[in-house]
């Protein structure tokens, strides 16, 4: 899979497999945040999906960079970074509450697609991620 296809409207077979995991797993709401996501998502364009692409892949290496220095998720810097990734990729598509981001990053990083994605980052990346979300203060 192209790291880009991960943006083109919940089309590749991955996507559709994530997106039912979500649903299956929190019902209504999780349908109701797939059908935000998806709608928000459409009206996108090639634009603006690669400057996603290339965001995102900076975002990750400088997280994998803090897991590198050992420092604690409600550290300043990671929890800076956690805000970023939710100013740029949780707010534009759905609004979740604290709890419904947990939720969604748990499911995310234990769905074997996702989870080998993140340990290619590295190892801990999933793992460090949900803790620094618990941290994060809204």
């Amino acid at each position: 899979m192209k790291e880009a296809e991960l943006y083109l409207g919940f089309k590749h077979p991955n996507q559709i497999e994530m997106a039912s995991h979500i649903t299956n797993s929190m019902g209504d709401r999780g349908k109701e945040i797939m059908d935000q996501c998806k709608d928000s998502m459409s009206k996108l364009d090639s634009s603006d999906l690669e400057k996603i692409r290339i965001k995102n892949n900076e975002w990750n290496q400088s997280f994998k960079e803090l897991i590198n220095k050992n420092l604690q998720p409600d550290s300043a810097i990671v929890q800076d970074l956690i805000e970023e990734n939710y100013k740029n990729n949780i707010l534009p598509y759905f609004k979740p509450t604290h709890e419904e981001l947990i939720q969604l990053i748990e499911l995310t990083i234990t769905h074997p697609t996702s989870k080998s994605k993140y340990d290619a980052i590295h190892p801990d990346f999933g793992s460090f991620f949900l803790q620094a979300v618990k941290c994060f203060k809204f």
